[in-house]
């Protein structure tokens, strides 16, 4: 603040002084018995100086004050509701939001995830058709090589009614694709007898939302909410939270118990399968 008070008092300091030069300026051309030229020219420069410094010593003082005070009581409005939302933001575990679904996997592939995991660490998908995450079969037999564990839950084929279709965005050829995409794992899996393991289930939720959760190295354990408004991936707004507050440990304790009840369609572990088959789309 002091610093503030003493830059304005400098600038009154010089506008004075300059509004002073031009008047001194005028009044030599007034008075000197010079050529008329250099008359003209020290008025001329006299007046512009008189003019330009009184207008913003004028300005500085009873125009830019109530100007600022205007500012910054808006700036301050705005950083303490930025404050405000952030400190809620921080209390219910939202770490990051993203507007689209390409920036979310721009900043989390699921490679990286995959590859922050910890070996025999788990990761828990429930969703509609799981479409996006089935078909990364490279990220996912990268996974189960590594020894990791794959709860998935997706929306039963057979119980897609029109209303869901229509809130969801999402299709029974969606399901279809996904199904191909897990076969085409499972006889990898069972041929090169991976380590990690798989389990998709089928739900009845109609949902117009997934989750995605997930532990870290440092055993730091995140969950990804992504809510769909269409198909196209820029019509889907992602949330990153941690599961151990408030929203992060709701939506966690909701899915999983959509997933508990889920009913198991194949399970894969241990290099073979253990329920059901690995011909998913018969």
């Amino acid at each position: 603040m002091a610093r503030t008070e003493n830059t304005k008092e400098l600038t009154y300091l010089w506008s004075a002084i300059f509004i002073l030069i031009g008047i001194v300026l005028i009044v030599l051309g007034k008075f000197l018995e010079i050529n008329i030229t250099w008359k003209n020219i020290l008025e001329y420069v006299g007046i512009t100086f008189v003019s330009v410094f009184s207008v913003s010593l004028i300005y500085q003082l009873f125009v830019a004050k109530k100007q600022f005070n205007e500012f910054n009581y808006l700036l301050t409005s705005e950083l303490k509701e930025m404050d405000a939302i952030q400190s809620k933001c921080m209390k219910l575990g939202i770490h990051d939001i993203y507007e689209s679904r390409n920036t979310f996997e721009s900043k989390y592939p699921l490679m990286n995830i995959i590859e922050q995991s910890p070996e025999k660490g788990k990761i828990i998908c429930v969703g509609r058709s799981l479409f996006h995450l089935l078909n990364k079969t490279a990220e996912l037999k990268k996974g189960l090589e590594k020894g990791l564990i794959f709860e998935l839950a997706m929306s039963d084929p057979e119980k897609i009614t029109p209303s869901f279709e229509k809130v969801s965005s999402s299709y029974k050829s969606d399901i279809d694709s996904s199904l191909k995409a897990l076969t085409d794992i499972l006889e990898w899996a069972l041929k090169v007898k991976a380590q990690g393991a798989i389990e998709l289930r089928y739900h009845s939720a109609e949902l117009p939302d997934s989750v995605l959760i997930y532990t870290m190295q440092d055993n730091i354990e995140k969950l990804i909410w992504d809510l769909s408004f269409g198909r196209d991936l820029n019509q889907k707004k992602v949330m990153v939270l941690d599961t151990c507050y408030p929203l992060g440990k709701d939506l966690k304790s909701r899915y999983l118990i959509i997933y508990q009840n889920a009913v198991i369609k194949v399970k894969y572990c241990e290099g073979q399968i253990k329920h059901g088959s690995k011909n998913l789309n018969d």
